[in-house]
């Protein structure tokens, strides 16, 4: 019997800022591009460094009309890092390097997905989310199934009973950290919406030190705390309203590298991948990665159930 991992399982939302976002959803472009590129060939991206990205299989979900995906990420050629076995007397020993065999690649991780129009689930091993919407954004743009394809960002939803928790405890402050650069970048990413914890402030802080909008690394570090000046008694409603809805806004716009900490009125502070919708589940193995069909019939079950609780109508 296969030995299993215990896997995170993560909800996302493909959101499109194209001039006519209602015309299009993710899978859609799914079902497109993998319709038009048949092949692994044809169904692989390269990135700088010759890291490689490849969709390992497809398959279209007859019952739910939604999308499985299994993406594989791995550096062609690239030498694995190895410990050799030791006797029981020995006081250290030293790392060392193993090629990989000539029919194979030791591969660097990979993702499985479940997409349903813009709903994606996500269960992966060493990748992050933005590595997974690179990924399919270059493969929109390798196929030129429509020009508006690959613009999307993916969204964070809110886990809506731990946020009601939240609420009732009440928020006593925000913390954000971020590199000046860093919030010009997220800034000048998306100028009309909110692109992560220091997009949602950078503004600010540029007005306030006379840079501008440069996205230049000018190796500023900020830290930011939002929170009730209680002595204006007659503000303190709104400002907790405030509060909320800046505290909702950072987390559904989450970046992998996002830097904020929310303290509750009792002192709880509560980090980033706490909020947003996920689960855990426990998955047959094999080797570092788990079995395909385990992993997406997980998925489809947690899609399921937040279907069902009507958490996707956020």
């Amino acid at each position: 019997m296969a030995k299993s991992r215990e896997k995170t399982l993560s909800y996302h939302r493909a959101e499109y800022f194209c001039d006519h976002p209602k015309t299009i959803n993710l899978g859609m472009c799914i079902k497109q591009v993998t319709d038009k590129l048949t092949t692994i060939s044809q169904r692989s991206v390269q990135r700088t460094g010759g890291y490689m990205m490849r969709l390992a299989q497809y398959k279209l979900d007859q019952a739910t009309g939604g999308h499985f995906l299994h993406i594989t990420f791995e550096t062609p050629g690239e030498h694995a890092s190895i410990v050799p076995r030791v006797s029981n007397d020995a006081r250290e020993f030293a790392v060392a390097t193993m090629a990989p065999p000539n029919y194979a690649e030791f591969m660097d991780g990979d993702a499985f997905l479940y997409v349903n129009s813009n709903d994606t689930l996500l269960c992966a091993t060493a990748v992050a989310i933005g590595s997974v919407r690179y990924f399919l954004q270059a493969f929109f743009e390798k196929s030129a199934i429509r020009h508006d394809a690959g613009q999307f960002e993916f969204l964070n939803a809110v886990d809506t009973k731990l946020f009601a928790l939240i609420q009732k405890k009440g928020i006593k402050e925000i913390e954000i950290r971020a590199s000046m650069f860093e919030a010009s970048a997220h800034y000048d990413l998306r100028r009309t919406h909110a692109a992560g914890a220091p997009g949602a402030v950078s503004k600010y802080l540029r007005t306030i030190a006379k840079a501008g909008h440069d996205v230049s690394d000018d190796a500023l570090r900020v830290a930011v705390t939002i929170n009730l000046d209680k002595r204006r008694k007659k503000g303190v409603a709104l400002g907790h309203k405030r509060l909320e809805t800046l505290a909702s806004d950072i987390i559904q716009n989450r970046q992998d590298d996002d830097d904020y900490t929310i303290v509750l009125e009792s002192g709880e502070k509560i980090k980033p991948k706490e909020l947003v919708l996920r689960s855990r589940a426990d998955i047959a193995s094999i080797g570092k990665s788990v079995i395909r069909n385990d992993a997406w019939s997980a998925l489809l079950s947690y899609y399921t159930e937040l279907f069902q609780s009507g958490q996707l109508e956020q």
